[in-house]
């Protein structure tokens, strides 16, 4: 795994769990003689509306149940004002669900940035409601928390996200810290970078968007190169030279890659045997991640050099994943069951989704092996930990029966349920669970 990659279907660094929102509710919102004028509330507010959905004629309803919610949704740019005629995602309190399983329900604004009205069974508490404008194209997305040392959000923070080869989307974050949900196109990266003003990342938007729409790689990484070489960008050097690679890794030949490597990592300057090791892992892990993977001997061979240099849980899990691809099992097995234990003494908030990652990695060798019951335990488990999501998805990306194995893994669920069993939370729990 690479810890500068952020897979699109999982939730984004620097924490993961189950996200919270702060949503002020209108005064009286709850009522049974019909809804409340949305437009009473300031527009700045990520503001909650209670309503009887039949008294609100025209508007579109999601779900069923006696409880209805309708929120306005906050720019992503601009706090004080709604996001009006655009995307977004709502997540449901824990333990509610819509009829057909998801627990985040989305839609578009109207012309006053107001949601659809969203029915469910059981009340709860506004603050237990996720609102989030949405960003991009894809059918799967993240969104990144930012949070001080004791672990609350911070608001107001401007942020960076990119797809790995495609444009930025600048923001501020919510209330509770987190950021906009960006929606990802399918085998593409997130990832996320700081920037020290929102006017930063608008400037670096505005010069890079254009560039990722040029017709040809070659065009996209001359422009790039241009940007890296003038004096103005010497701050952006770090999201620039991310953006290259992307490039180089997804289109270029296997010549292209070599180079790149020796260019940007052998030969560059002042750079550590730790740091060599860092960039050859993440290199190596995107090669890998492409569907099928691309150059699979180069990613091998570059995997192997980034452990030799300095093992770390993050290589040895994707060297236990090249092992995998090879087709060489019972190899990446040992490998994981080394990242593992190597994660046992790294056990920090912003690991648990890497290290989660590791056992998903494992699952799925253990399944192909035909370890199924192994399997299905340790993914219900995760599962289970995974409050937000669920399963997830992609976990099964390479096994092409998953859909045999997601049955069994809801079953195992259910049975772990209606016995109590503790649901793991952190990585030293489910280490505890090994």
């Amino acid at each position: 795994m690479s810890r500068s990659l952020l897979r699109a279907c999982s939730i984004a660094l620097p924490v993961v769990g189950a996200l919270s929102t702060l949503i002020a509710p209108m005064a009286n919102a709850q009522t049974s003689d019909g809804p409340q004028d949305a437009d009473a509330a300031p527009a700045h507010t990520s503001y909650l509306k209670q309503a009887a959905a039949q008294a609100a004629p025209g508007v579109k309803t999601m779900g069923q149940g006696e409880h209805a919610w309708r929120f306005v949704v906050r720019h992503p740019e601009r706090p004080n004002e709604p996001h009006l005629q655009a995307a977004y995602q709502v997540r449901l309190p824990d333990g509610l669900k819509m009829a057909n399983g998801d627990t985040a329900v989305m839609g578009t604004t109207d012309a006053q940035g107001r949601t659809d009205i969203i029915l469910v069974h059981a009340d709860s508490d506004p603050s237990d409601w996720i609102v989030l404008p949405a960003l991009g194209q894809g059918p799967a997305g993240s969104v990144v928390f930012y949070h001080d040392a004791r672990g609350g959000g911070i608001p107001d923070m401007p942020y960076l996200l990119e797809v790995d080869t495609g444009p930025i989307y600048c923001g501020l974050s919510l209330p509770t810290g987190h950021s906009a949900y960006l929606q990802v196109p399918k085998g593409h990266n997130l990832l996320q970078h700081q920037v020290g003003s929102l006017s930063e990342c608008q400037a670096l938007q505005k010069a890079l968007n254009p560039i990722v729409q040029a017709p040809t790689t070659q065009a996209r990484v001359a422009s790039i190169r241009r940007l890296m070489a003038n004096p103005a960008w010497a701050d952006q050097q770090e999201m620039l030279s991310d953006k290259l690679q992307a490039i180089i890794l997804r289109e270029g030949s296997q010549p292209d890659i070599e180079q790149h490597v020796q260019t940007h990592v052998y030969k560059a300057w002042g750079i550590s045997k730790a740091e060599q090791a860092e960039q050859l892992n993440s290199i190596a892990y995107t090669l890998l991640t492409f569907q099928p993977p691309r150059f699979l001997p180069l990613a091998k061979q570059l995997i192997d050099q980034s452990v030799a240099l300095n093992a770390t849980p993050y290589n040895l899990d994707t060297q236990g994943w090249a092992l995998h691809q090879l087709g060489r099992h019972a190899e990446a097995l040992e490998m994981y069951t080394r990242a593992l234990a190597a994660f046992h003494t790294l056990c920090e908030v912003d690991t648990q989704a890497m290290y989660l990652e590791t056992l998903a990695h494992q699952a799925a060798t253990l399944w192909v092996v035909g370890r199924h019951d192994e399997a299905i335990a340790q993914w219900a488990s995760m599962a289970r930990s995974n409050k937000a999501d669920g399963i997830d998805d992609s976990w099964g990306l390479w096994l092409a029966d998953w859909s045999q194995a997601k049955p069994a893994i809801q079953a195992r669920i259910q049975v772990l349920d209606a016995q109590g069993a503790p649901i793991a939370l952190s990585c030293s729990d489910l280490r505890d669970q090994q």
